[in-house]
Order: C-alpha cells, then sequence, then structure tokens
C-alpha cells in the first residue's frame, strides 16, 4: 500500500489477517476499509480444500520388503490464525510429512508383500483420526486420507504378476473342467432318462400287444361255443 493510502480493500473468498505496526489484529471482513497505511494484510489463506501428495519411500513390509508407498490427504484450514501463528506453512509441510511418513510406516509393516497391494485404494481412517488429534491444535482438520499407489520392487513386482497370472489360468482350467463335467453328467443324465423312456414305451407296447392278445383269445373262444 502506498504511505499516503487510507483505503485498504479486503478480498473475498478468502481469509484475510490483517496487521497493524506488524502485530495481529485478527481477521479483516471482505469490502472496502478506511484504514491508515500501518495496517496492512499480513497473510492470505484459502477458504477451499487442499489436496497434499505425501509419497513415503522404502516402507518395510512383515517379510522384509521394501515398498513404495504415495499417499493423498485433503484438508482444509478452519482457523487461519492459529494455522499462520502457530503453525506455519513451512513447519506444517514438515510435520505432516513426518506424521504421514511414521503413520504409513507402521501400516505397512502390519502387511506381507503379498498383501500389501490391498492397501490401494484404502480410506485409512486410523491415520485420519491421528492426524486430526495431532493438528487439533493448529486449525486445521483433516477429511480424507487415501493410498493411491503402492510399488514393490521391479523383480518381485514382475514375479508376483506371473504367480497371479498362473493363478487366473489355472482357476480358469478349474472352471473350465467342471463345466465339462457339468455337460457330461447332463448327457448321462439325459441318456439314462431316455433309456427309461424307451424301456417303458417298450413295456407299454408289448401289455398292449398281450392284451389284444388276450382279447383276440376270447373272441374265438366265444365263437367256438
Amino acid at each position: 500500500r502506498n504511505l499516503l493510502s487510507f483505503m485498504m480493500e479486503v478480498p473475498s473468498g478468502c481469509v484475510c489477517l490483517l496487521q497493524k505496526w506488524g502485530q495481529d489484529v485478527g481477521v479483516g471482513e471482505p469490502g472496502l476499509h478506511l484504514k491508515p497505511s500501518y495496517y496492512r494484510i499480513a497473510y492470505i489463506v484459502s477458504k477451499q480444500a487442499c489436496t497434499y501428495d505425501a509419497p513415503v519411500r522404502c516402507c518395510p513390509t512383515l517379510d522384509d520388503v521394501r515398498v513404495n508407498i504415495d499417499v493423498v490427504l485433503v484438508f482444509k484450514i478452519i482457523d487461519a490464525g492459529k494455522f499462520v501463528y502457530k503453525l506455519g506453512a513451512k513447519n506444517f509441510d514438515d510435520f505432516l510429512s513426518g506424521t504421514v511418513d511414521e503413520a504409513i510406516r507402521m501400516l505397512v509393516r502390519k502387511q506381507t508383500h503379498k498383501d500389501v497391494y490391498t492397501l490401494r485404494g484404502e480410506r485409512a481412517e486410523v491415520m485420519l483420526a491421528l492426524l486430526n488429534t495431532k493438528f487439533a491444535a493448529s486449525g486445521v482438520t483433516f477429511v480424507d486420507v487415501k493410498i493411491t499407489s503402492v510399488w514393490l520392487p521391479e523383480s518381485l513386482a514382475a514375479s508376483l504378476e506371473g504367480t497371479t497370472m498362473m493363478e487366473k489360468a489355472m482357476e480358469k482350467l478349474k472352471r473350465q473342467s467342471e463345466y465339462e463335467r457339468m455337460q457330461i453328467n447332463q448327457e448321462s443324465e439325459m441318456q439314462i432318462e431316455e433309456t427309461k423312456r424307451r424301456s417303458e414305451q417298450v413295456l407299454v407296447t408289448e401289455g398292449g400287444r398281450k392284451r389284444r392278445a388276450e382279447l383276440e383269445f376270447e373272441q374265438r373262444s366265444v365263437k367256438a361255443e
């Protein structure tokens, strides 16, 4: 601002922290204000939700395989004064990355390398609660935490992929074998039913013939008398 200016405009859509002679005087209301030049907007803080990408490298699994994890967090600054004056953007970045690193390592340490892929897409509720507890006094709230990517060492990933493909192929062969066996059973049952039907038909036909022969015999006996 110009030293001779007595007008100060506070923008909307964000939180503006004002200072007088370098001392904090709180949040400025949006709009045009009549203020001497020793008042100034010291910090502008977004009201929007922000995303934070937190890669964690070389996390040991339960069976001591080193994996890389990518975590995405969504947070909002709900108290700009606490965030700026108690924590600060630089300290926030350091504190957050350290907290996420520790939490992810604890989570991965409970999984084997075969199970670690299941963490992808998981909403880490325990980590979310931990972050909100640790940052409660800093004016920040976390609304979402997700593990977006998991990377195994290349050689192990290729081996695991080959094993997975083989398991899928075996499962396919198993389903095909079960289907063929079911078809054979159905065809056998149909053949048995057909044989039964024909046998019953032969019995009915033979019974009819026998009955006709008996009637003809009776008729001839009557005529002979």
